[in-house]
């Protein structure tokens, strides 16, 4: 009995040490943030940098472009996944696996054409042979009219041939025989026809199908005029705003840098690009940072670099977004807009 109460113990502590572990590892998920920094630029090319980290860079994963996009993942510093290096793995071993087929193939043709000359050559011993053996007078006679019957035989083929081109020929002549100019008015204006005729019909459906497009905006007009103004619809506003903004805030950068580098000869242009930055300075000074406008008179060129940095806390995401999904009056309102039968 005490050595069953010993197993027991055991197999508690370590299940009370794998949750343990397991909360551990949630609440870290939950409550470290996930940091985010997106960097990009134009010198000559256009170039992007996007990094995700957590945990002190325990895990790390950056999306490079520049004219391709690669992909590294990793673990504490050690490269788990890099895309560019497994295309070239992939690129190695099918070249590997083609040769490897392509020397087979080779292998097998040279053992073929080994094949075809050892039978030629015993082919040409056996006729030495066979000639050696014979009178000479019954061969001269039989390659005398052996050449004659080829030469007999060669000509009423070419005749044949002769014969064949010329009915194609003429056959195709009559083929593409050539159309009147009036005739091919014709052909024309026929097809001018066709074609009004199809955009009458195509105008025609539009009108008889007008009234019940009409109807249709009016009914959605009058329905959503109807539910925006209902007496719960403000109580879910109001609602998803109170848990959307936070998560908003929580996912906007806390750092935005940048600088754009305008060179131009016309004065023209830059004092539009300058009207426009005035225009949205309202905007950018509510960025966490800032963003410098600089323009050239000497070279013709736009370069830019951005950087904006920020971190998400996985908690307040799902937290707030599982408050707006389980409550029953904002799924029936989402239900409502999609014009879903509640």
């Amino acid at each position: 009995m005490a050595i069953v109460l010993q197993i027991l113990k055991v197999i508690g502590i370590i299940l009370l040490v794998i949750l343990s572990v397991l909360l551990l590892v949630v609440a870290l998920v939950l409550f470290v943030p996930f940091r985010y920094r997106v960097r990009t630029g134009k010198e000559e090319e256009i170039t992007a940098d996007v990094r995700v980290s957590w945990l002190l860079h325990f895990i790390r994963v950056d999306v490079l472009y520049q004219k391709e996009v690669n992909i590294k993942a990793a673990v504490l510093g050690i490269t788990v996944f890099d895309k560019k290096k497994r295309e070239e793995k992939k690129r190695k071993k099918e070249a590997a696996a083609a040769d490897k087929t392509g020397g087979k193939k080779d292998k097998c043709r040279k053992n073929k054409d080994k094949d075809n000359k050892e039978d030629t050559e015993a082919e040409d011993i056996s006729e030495e042979v066979g000639a050696g053996s014979s009178n000479p007078r019954k061969d001269e006679s039989k390659a005398a009219s052996g050449t004659e019957d080829g030469d007999t035989s060669k000509t009423e083929d070419k005749n044949k041939k002769d014969n064949k081109n010329n009915k194609k020929r003429k056959s195709h002549f009559f083929a593409k025989k050539k159309i009147t100019f009036a005739e091919w008015i014709d052909a024309q204006l026929d097809k001018l026809a066709a074609l009004s005729d199809r955009i009458a019909d195509k105008i025609d459906s539009f009108a008889d199908h007008t009234e019940e497009m009409i109807d249709k905006a009016v009914d959605t007009y009058i329905y959503y005029d109807k539910l925006l103004f209902s007496k719960g619809t403000e109580w879910v506003i109001e609602y998803g705003k109170k848990h959307t903004i936070p998560i908003l805030k929580d996912i906007c950068p806390r750092k935005v840098s940048g600088d754009l580098y305008f060179h131009s000869d016309d004065p023209a242009k830059a004092a539009k690009l300058w009207e426009f930055y005035a225009l949205a300075t309202p905007l950018l000074d509510r960025l966490p940072g800032k963003i410098d406008l600089t323009s050239d008179m000497e070279d013709e060129k736009m370069t830019f670099h951005l950087t904006v940095k920020g971190r998400v806390f996985l908690f307040v995401v799902a937290w707030h977004g599982l408050l707006l999904i389980l409550n029953k009056k904002v799924r029936r309102f989402i239900k409502l807009l999609k014009r879903e039968d509640v």
